[in-house]
């Protein structure tokens, strides 16, 4: 057991944590993780810096423990599950580690991208695709840690296919909008 949790030794666990625990979502809530998140201490020990002490959560999640008996009872099962699952999911080579790790944050990134966009056109009925390609990254990089303008245009591309319930079209004025498809008849 390590005293403190260094920051190199969360950047090392945080791909072990979200493949043991299927995705980037609070243990308790169950909810993704955007923006603030923290390594929790299953059994309250802070020093205890074993992997199968440590899971994800949101930091309102983990002091919400404090007082609940349900958040607890989560965080004593996991802890168990964790001892006797061993270090199983470990057992992949650092290179399939590392592409999951990047397959995860795409998907997370992409799925992030359609929410956004979506609820953006279900409040002002349209969204300036100029106001995407500036915002989207920005977001993704607070929320996520990960995120580019390029990244961003290669989501609106696939979002905006002809395939997709999305669309880009043009004002009178020649600024792009993106806003649901027409269905013609």
């Amino acid at each position: 057991m390590t005293k403190y949790h260094t920051e190199s030794q969360k950047l090392k666990d945080l791909p072990k944590l979200i493949r043991r625990d299927n995705g980037f979502v609070c243990l308790y809530c169950k909810e993704p993780l955007t923006g603030e998140y923290i390594f929790e201490h299953l059994n309250g020990n802070r020093h205890d810096n074993r992997i199968e002490n440590k899971a994800l959560a949101h930091q309102s999640c983990n002091i919400k423990k404090i007082s609940s008996l349900e958040f607890q009872l989560i965080a004593d099962e996991k802890l168990q599950q964790n001892e006797e699952m061993g270090l199983h999911y470990l057992e992949d080579s650092t290179a399939h580690e590392e592409n999951s790790s990047e397959i995860e944050i795409n998907v997370s990134l992409f799925n992030f991208h359609k929410k956004y966009i979506t609820e953006q056109i279900v409040i002002e009925g349209r969204y300036a695709f100029n106001d995407a390609i500036a915002e989207l990254p920005f977001l993704c990089q607070q929320r996520f840690s990960h995120g580019s303008e390029m990244t961003t245009r290669r989501y609106l591309k696939q979002l905006t296919s002809k395939v997709t319930d999305l669309q880009i079209i043009k004002d009178d004025k020649n600024k792009k909008w993106i806003c649901k498809r027409e269905v013609l008849n």
